[in-house]
């Protein structure tokens, strides 16, 4: 099943990343991004958190140590942070949920 609305926030997220260098100063862009994504309404319950991280992890990774340094105190996401993935197993599960 499509989910529009998680399709179109995976389309801003690559958008993002296109748009903004690996500085930490731009790690506020990407947690006001990560922080909405995890409101983005999902049938399936399930939105794909732990591919983001991982993408950011290997793409950005100025941005990402800045994100995981600053959200140890969000229990959510500061726990998200920490989940290990396989980069080429997170791009292949976005990369499906966007086609």
């Amino acid at each position: 099943m499509r989910e529009p609305h998680v399709q179109a926030a995976l389309k801003k997220f690559e958008k993002l990343l296109r748009q903004y260098p690996d500085h930490q100063g731009y790690y506020n862009v990407f947690r006001t991004f990560l922080k909405g994504f995890m409101r983005v309404q999902n049938r399936s319950g399930n939105l794909p958190t732990t591919e983001l991280f991982t993408i950011l992890k290997h793409e950005k990774p100025n941005i990402y140590y800045a994100l995981k340094h600053n959200l140890k105190d969000d229990p959510i996401l500061g726990f998200v942070s920490q989940i290990d993935m396989d980069y080429e197993q997170a791009k292949r599960g976005i990369s499906d949920i966007i086609n």
